[in-house]
């Protein structure tokens, strides 16, 4: 979603979206994180990646996903509302996978152009690299995860996939809303 033209300065409401969305995302996994079920963590993955891709075709400028991401880390600094991980482990496999997603999106901006391919790759490749990003904090890690981990990887890459998807669902009914041309349009 990072075009040459979209590196614009954020507006005070632009922040405010971003923590607005960050704030709800916060008590939205902190009430899925309630449910012991086997698929918590994929349903937090999931939550998160429709409001990141929601934020950042809102406010469509370079640097939101980040901004979107360290907001989450910080608003969720002490709560285990992401799986098991917490505290500054968490501030910086999130910096790691907003940064991974702005990568992403500029990347293919520069060689497609295609927006929504942007956006769901940038899903897809930031939500593969929190697994890869765990690896960083987890010493002696045995050669007997590499499977296991291989297949969270993919697991991710699908709910990266899927959730890109709900979101430009959501995006469709929502981008002609007169609040949401407001927001988009005016100074």
């Amino acid at each position: 979603m990072i075009a040459i033209e979209s590196i614009r300065r954020f507006r005070v409401k632009d922040y405010l979206a971003i923590v607005l969305s960050a704030f709800l995302w916060t008590i939205g996994t902190a009430m899925l994180s309630r449910f012991e079920t086997r698929f918590q963590f994929s349903l937090i993955m999931l939550f998160t990646t429709v409001l990141v891709a929601l934020t950042v075709l809102l406010l469509r400028r370079a640097g939101t996903a980040t901004l979107w991401y360290l907001c989450c880390a910080i608003f969720s600094f002490n709560i285990s509302n992401f799986g098991f991980i917490e505290g500054w482990k968490k501030l910086l496999i999130f910096a790691i996978a907003g940064i991974i997603f702005e990568l992403v999106s500029l990347l293919f901006h520069l060689e497609i152009g295609f927006i929504p391919g942007n956006i769901i790759m940038g899903a897809i490749l930031s939500n593969m690299s929190i697994p890869a990003a765990l690896l960083l904090f987890m010493p002696g890690v045995q050669s007997s995860i590499a499977i296991p981990l291989l297949n969270f990887t993919i697991g991710l890459a699908i709910i990266g996939l899927v959730g890109s998807m709900i979101s430009f669902i959501l995006w469709h009914h929502l981008s002609a809303r007169k609040w949401v041309l407001r927001f988009s349009y005016e100074a």
